[in-house]
């Protein structure tokens, strides 16, 4: 998901009438705002950035940066990794008081392994050729526990299945021109979906065509509507030392074209064909979660406020075709980095003295109800779905909520 908190002013020589980029004129007594929007790698490549560079990227859509240690030596590594983290704690004109959770992901090589710093969320592993070669990987190091993609250039191997099975998810380097082929979609996406993996696509060269095509703005829509219409997680960035400047431009640009992309959206006819593959009988957070989209659905839900710790009932919702964006309220920090591989939802982290399970239930609703209001994510009366547990353990069950008005709350003081 993609927070804009900041005033931004286009590049002349890359903004122009009809462009893509947006521009956001934000008075300093607004809120924060929120945009729906997939997930954005970006991957870094030579150049180094400045604590302001990162920053601008933040604030641009990024949420998770990706450092390639087959590229990358160690201190290359340590560099970045503590340059972003001061850009996260970089002052704000307009400051926020919802932290925007980064996450970090580091590249390998499967055929040499390297330690991994605890900073790390994300491990990517590239050149895997077969499942016993990366079941061997796993068994060998003790970061296997951790989130791990793998980075395919092709997906005609007979064991692709199986990968992307025991994967965590997968990314897609994509060669050719278009987004949407035969071999694409009848093989890799949809056993991604198949198993509930998260799916992100690269393709080569992106930030060097839109600074050097005329049509430009055109080639984005037509990329980000083919990947927004196959409901992929992400997309990754990587990026060029032959432009000068961050590419901010491109990022924002891609956002807003997704944010185009899913108004015109049939989540319906997603939900029914979503719904008439899953196998039965379905687990009960994956059941769950299905219902409480269709419920989204039907009632024309605003959001859906996932009360989750590990996170897991926010990813089977993020599958299960949402309408809306899906807020995971969580207790912990790792979580929230982690939910950056699914697609709609926006993590928060909440950080309040525990109290019993019925107190902590309204509290961390009124959180999340609080966060939309503020953000304007939904307005004073809009209906919202709540997915938790009756205790504190895993989601099992929904309902749907009104947010209050002004008024409701004077009269409860009143009272």
């Amino acid at each position: 998901m993609v927070w804009w908190v900041d005033k931004y002013t286009p590049s002349p020589d890359i903004c122009r009438s009809g462009s893509l980029c947006f521009y956001q004129y934000q008075d300093p007594n607004e809120e924060d705002r929120v945009f729906p929007s997939t997930n954005i790698i970006f991957n870094f490549y030579k150049r180094r950035y400045t604590t302001h560079d990162l920053h601008t990227l933040i604030k641009s859509g990024v949420n998770i940066f990706n450092i390639d240690r087959t590229e990358h030596d160690e201190e290359f590594f340590k560099e970045t990794v503590a340059t972003i983290f001061k850009a996260r704690r970089m002052p704000e004109m307009f400051p926020s008081e919802y932290e925007v959770p980064i996450t970090i992901a580091v590249t390998l090589s499967i055929n040499q392994p390297i330690p991994i710093d605890d900073v790390v969320d994300v491990i990517i592993i590239k050149n895997v050729n077969n499942l016993n070669q990366y079941l061997k990987l796993k068994q060998e190091h003790e970061w296997s526990k951790k989130t791990i993609l793998l980075w395919l250039n092709k997906w005609d191997n007979e064991e692709v299945e199986q990968l992307i099975q025991f994967s965590d998810g997968v990314i897609l380097d994509h060669q050719r021109n278009n987004l949407v082929s035969e071999e694409y979609c009848d093989c890799a996406l949809k056993f991604c979906k198949k198993y509930f993996k998260p799916v992100f696509y690269i393709k080569p060269n992106i930030i060097e065509d839109y600074y050097n095509l005329v049509d430009r703005d055109i080639r984005i829509i037509s990329t980000i509507h083919d990947l927004v219409r196959n409901q992929v997680d992400g997309i990754v960035v990587t990026d060029n030392e032959n432009v000068q400047l961050p590419p901010r431009d491109i990022i924002r640009s891609i956002v807003r074209a997704i944010s185009f992309a899913e108004k015109n959206m049939n989540y319906e006819d997603d939900y029914l064909k979503l719904s008439f593959l899953t196998k039965i009988p379905a687990l009960p957070s994956i059941t769950i979660a299905l219902a409480a989209c269709l419920a989204a659905l039907k009632c024309e839900a605003k959001a859906i406020i996932v009360l989750t710790k590990s996170g897991i009932s926010a990813r089977w919702c993020a599958y299960a075709s949402p309408p809306c964006p899906i807020i995971a309220i969580t207790t912990e920090e790792a979580t929230t980095r982690r939910l950056h591989l699914y697609r709609k939802v926006i993590p928060l982290f909440y950080n309040a003295p525990r109290a019993s399970w019925q107190v902590e239930w309204r509290n961390r609703v009124r959180f999340g109800t609080t966060f939309s209001l503020k953000t304007g994510l939904f307005n004073p009366g809009a209906k919202f779905v709540v997915i938790s547990a009756s205790e504190e353990s895993y989601c099992n069950g929904f309902q749907v909520l009104t947010a209050p008005f002004e008024c409701d709350s004077e009269k409860k003081r009143e009272i």
